[in-house]
Formats: C-alpha cells, sequence, structure tokens
C-alpha cells in the first residue's frame, strides 16, 4: 500500500517543497519521510493517534497543526 505522502514526495526533489496539507495526521512512516523531504509545515484535519509525528515533528521543529472542518450549516 503507499501512502498518499509518499506518493506525493514522488512528485517533487528534496528540498523543493516545504508545506504539505493533509486530511489525516501522517503516520509514524510518511512522517519520517516528509522530513527527509524537507517538509517544513504540516496541516491536517483528522488525527491519527497511532501517529509518532507530533513528537517527531518537534525533534525537526516541523510546525504540526490541526485545522479543524469547517462547521456545516
Amino acid at each position: 500500500m503507499l501512502h498518499a505522502e509518499v506518493n506525493l514526495c514522488s512528485l517533487f526533489k528534496r528540498g523543493e517543497a516545504k508545506l504539505v496539507a493533509t486530511t489525516t495526521m501522517p503516520c509514524t512512516s510518511c512522517m519520517q519521510t516528509l522530513c527527509a523531504y524537507g517538509i517544513k509545515e504540516i496541516y491536517f484535519r483528522e488525527i491519527y493517534k497511532e501517529s509518532d509525528a507530533p513528537a517527531i515533528a518537534k525533534v525537526y521543529g516541523i510546525k504540526l497543526e490541526q485545522i479543524p472542518a469547517p462547521e456545516e450549516g
């Protein structure tokens, strides 16, 4: 299975992109890949509870921010 973040990184060279927006917080493996590609900001909507992404982001100084879904109505 190929995660969206890994597929995304195949579309640019290391250091070319700095910001990623995803539906769900990256899993641990995808977060490590994004770090290796030089991503500095990651925005997501849904929390993935089994991910070490917050700890990895803290170590590497990456902004990891949840953006709440817009309210309906």
